[in-house]
């Protein structure tokens, strides 16, 4: 049976009308103008602990590669840095040890189950480092820099110090990459003892990524 040609007719054109009242739609989306109204920003509450509303980030300490550093020691009047060569003599023989009344030093070596393991214990009064160990002085209100430190340069800082701001200040001034390592606590007569050694434990996940 034929289809009557009026029908398609009126089917031509009631897609032709359905095609135009779209595109009449679409038509005033481009003439209509929407106002969005701004809203107000809301009041952020500082926390009790935060008095600035930004704080510099310190970059931290790791590298994927291991970098070689310096090593010194805090005190209440300012920085005393290490020197690693008067120490690691007694590492090459015992007879080079320092033994003072103000301090004195140990190395043992193998006696643990990790590979090339060693222990170098440094005791000492922290009011009175050793001459021999001190390489260099910086006293907190100098504002001076050490003229023989690497970048990278490791704190050792008593439980017991009550602010790092001089410290924090002082690696600023002077590009230093600052790690904190604690020290031993302070005893009654103000000795304290810092470590530096290979054990089993340096191996482990948490010791490798410090």
């Amino acid at each position: 049976m034929d289809a009557d040609p009026e029908d398609e007719g009126d089917e031509t054109a009631s897609i032709d009308l359905a095609v135009g009242f779209f595109c009449s739609v679409l038509m005033l989306f481009v003439f209509i103008d929407f106002n969005v109204e701004d809203l107000q920003p809301s009041n952020f509450i500082d926390t009790l602990g935060q008095t600035e509303q930004t704080v510099e980030m310190w970059p931290g300490a790791w590298s994927a590669v291991n970098q070689r550093g310096s090593f010194a020691v805090w005190q209440d009047t300012g920085l005393t840095l290490l020197d690693l060569g008067a120490i690691s003599e007694g590492v090459v023989t015992s007879k080079a040890q320092y033994q003072g009344d103000n301090g004195f030093q140990s190395f043992s070596a193998g006696q643990e189950a990790a590979p090339n393991s060693f222990s170098l214990v440094l005791n000492f009064t922290l009011s009175n480092i050793p001459t021999p160990w001190r390489r260099e002085v910086v006293a907190w209100d100098d504002e001076k820099c050490f003229l023989n430190s690497r970048v990278l340069l490791t704190v050792f800082v008593p439980r017991e110090a009550p602010d790092m701001a001089n410290l924090f200040a002082f690696g600023q001034r002077c590009g230093q990459r600052l790690r904190l390592q604690p020290a031993g606590a302070l005893s009654d007569d103000g000795r304290t003892q810092i470590k530096f050694g290979l054990s089993e434990g340096h191996y482990s996940a948490k010791g490798m990524f410090r």
